[in-house]
């Protein structure tokens, strides 16, 4: 299977796996209709994706504290945010989202680990996955 961005865990990459992840949350299914839309499917899928990075209690406010005492914020930064819902908001989206929606990504994600020997220590006696 070919992904499109080079498994090798750098800046880079990084880059190339949120431009990825954009395009799937952007696909995510959404049964929000009418003018109450006020963050796209993919802002939402990326808000969570970015929960996994910055790991705080409530990932909205640190991004907010980081933006009032830095001027800037981590989810603008690193990952191209313009705008964070709150995290209610993001689990009552996603909560809809199948888990088969994230499957290619968590393919990559895992085909990227694994050519850069991240993943050797983590294989059974038969070379299984653990």
């Amino acid at each position: 299977m070919s992904y499109p961005f080079q498994p090798v865990l750098k800046r880079q990459t990084l880059d190339q796996l949120t431009a990825y992840f954009r395009s799937i949350a952007a696909q995510f299914p959404d049964s929000r209709f009418g003018d109450n839309i006020q963050y796209t499917m993919e802002e939402v899928g990326l808000s969570a994706f970015c929960v996994f990075f910055m790991q705080s209690a409530s990932f909205l406010e640190f991004q907010r504290t980081l933006q009032s005492a830095k001027g800037c914020n981590n989810a603008s930064a690193v990952f191209g945010l313009d705008r964070i819902a709150s995290d209610n908001h993001i689990r009552s989206m996603l909560d809809r989202v199948p888990p088969c929606e994230l499957s290619s990504m968590y393919q990559a994600i895992l085909a990227a680990l694994d050519s850069g020997g991240h993943l050797a220590a983590y294989r059974s006696t038969r070379d299984d996955l653990l």
